[in-house]
């Protein structure tokens, strides 16, 4: 995905020998480029472009995934899972591909989503050491334009102060699930 520059700013200037690895590969960031290692989707869409992972996530030793708490609205969430929608190349809508937004934005149940073969790929979720989520100052609606404190309990009006880590990715966005509930 792209990597914004409110974000790059502050890293590159606190990490200046740090390789930035994104989209559109502008603004002193490199682009991502496909390497030979597919992503399969098990609903095997018809008459799509191949997926290919990025050579910077085939050729990683490991990887680490770090999220923010914050709500989608349309995905309920956006935490490790659904940021594996930035592990691409190419946008999670892009004619020709396989569209992962169809699944992932249905209300229905008993339904294909995505997000189960992006962390069971062995690139992916399989080199993952740490799965982070980031709930310092977080937003509880996706409409929030800044950070918000939260009401409910155990915040009490305060903000949410929260850093989550583990090892399991669903452990991790049960609890992040859980506290946005």
């Amino acid at each position: 995905a792209y990597i914004v520059h409110e974000y790059y700013d502050i890293l590159h200037g606190a990490f200046p020998n740090v390789h930035f690895v994104d989209y559109a590969g502008k603004f002193g960031r490199t682009q991502a480029k496909a390497s030979t290692v597919p992503v399969y989707w098990s609903c095997r869409p018809k008459d799509q472009a191949p997926d290919f992972l990025p050579t910077c996530i085939a050729e990683a030793e490991y990887v680490i995934n770090l999220a923010s708490l914050k709500a989608h609205t349309h995905t309920g969430v956006t935490l490790c899972g659904k940021n594996h929608f930035g592990s691409l190349v190419r946008w999670p809508v892009q004619q020709g591909y396989y569209d992962m937004h169809r699944g992932a934005f249905s209300d229905s149940t008993r339904i294909y989503r995505e997000h189960v073969d992006l962390m069971g790929h062995a690139h992916l979720g399989g080199k993952t050491l740490v799965y982070l989520i980031d709930g310092l100052y977080s937003g509880k609606h996706p409409i929030d334009q800044a950070p918000q404190r939260w009401k409910s309990s155990p915040f009490n009006g305060n903000w949410t102060s929260s850093l989550l880590a583990s090892q399991d990715p669903v452990a991790i966005d049960s609890v992040g699930f859980d506290f946005l509930w």
